[in-house]
Formats: structure tokens, sequence, C-alpha cells
């Protein structure tokens, strides 16, 4: 829903979890294999694909430095792993406009 590719790829070492207990089935790849991620962020919504697939769907996020603060509107992209080596490549990031935003939080896209 944000890109026509993917915003980016990663390979996971064989000490990451495997992604399937978060989502119920194995849409993850191997080790060694690269996966494509897929973000969007519209306000506090965000959406996100792994290999083609929808594995967060609209979820509303807090602030995690402060849950009484909204998202902040601009800010750095971080990205993170959870132990293990990881890497990144082909990053891709392109603003949402409101007329945008607007359709795909109405579902018209």
């Amino acid at each position: 829903m944000w890109w026509d590719r993917p915003a980016l790829s990663h390979t996971r070492s064989e000490e990451a979890d495997d992604a399937s207990h978060y989502w119920g089935c194995s849409v993850d790849k191997p080790f060694g294999e690269w996966n494509s991620f897929r973000f969007r962020q519209i306000g506090d919504k965000t959406w996100v694909w792994l290999n083609d697939t929808l594995v967060v769907d609209g979820n509303v996020m807090e602030n995690y430095w402060d849950r009484e603060q909204p998202l902040p509107a601009k800010g750095p992209i971080m990205l993170q792993t959870h132990g293990g080596e990881i890497r990144w490549k082909n990053l891709f990031v392109r603003e949402i406009g409101a007329e945008e935003a607007k359709k795909i939080l109405s579902g018209e896209e």
C-alpha cells in the first residue's frame, strides 16, 4: 500500500526467531534468503507486509517514549533487530500526502 516496490529487504540469522509464531503461518524466508518488507504509517495507524503478506493491518501505534502524547508527525525512521545478524538493503521512503491518506483510510484505494 505504500509503494510499487518493497520498502526494504532484510536477511536474518539462524539465531533470529521465526516470524511464524507471531502470525500463525510461516511468511518469512529461510536463513540466508532475503525477505521483503513494506511499511505504511498514516497518523497512528500502521500496516506491514512481509513477503507480500499483510501481517499488520492498520494497528494503532503508541508513542513509545510518552504514551500520553500522540506519535510525532515527523521524525527519524528507526530499524531494529531482536538479536543475531541482520542486514538491510534497498530502502525507499516517500511521504503519503493528505489526499492519498484520506483515500487509504476510507478504504478507497
